[in-house]
């Protein structure tokens, strides 16, 4: 027989993956609609706050379960917070790596040349569409 932890351990996974699942598909309902792409917002702590007493009053947590499980949550949308801000500040320095190579290309080019650089970055790199 399992223990209690096990169980419970099992069914936090089993919810965490349901969530995730959830809102891959909820994600794609939104890219047919007229709602920006991307993940869902990081919910506050509010939010969270809310999403495991839910929890806790769906599958009969006990006090320490639900303590245990909130400070889970909450060491997990810190974590994703941390990635996101991470990526954002990678792609910016990406952005000014990319900038910097191209003006240094320019430099060494006539101004008939730089024109004709610029046409063939946008030939190569047309701008993303962004759905309204």
């Amino acid at each position: 027989m399992k223990s209690p932890m096990k169980k419970t351990a099992q069914l936090v996974i089993v919810l965490l993956i349901t969530f995730i699942t959830s809102s891959a598909f909820a994600q794609q309902g939104e890219k047919r609609g007229n709602r920006p792409e991307g993940p869902p917002p990081i919910p506050n702590k509010e939010q969270v706050v809310k999403m495991v007493t839910d929890l806790a009053n769906e599958i009969n947590l006990s006090e320490s379960q639900n303590e245990k499980i909130l400070a889970l949550f909450n060491a997990h949308f810190k974590e994703v917070k941390e990635k996101i801000d991470e990526n954002e500040r990678k792609q910016k320095e990406m952005e000014t790596l990319k900038e910097s190579f191209e003006n240094d290309v320019k430099s060494l080019l006539t101004e008939d040349q730089q024109k004709a650089y610029d046409d063939f970055l946008r030939k190569q790199h047309p701008p993303k569409r962004r759905k309204k």
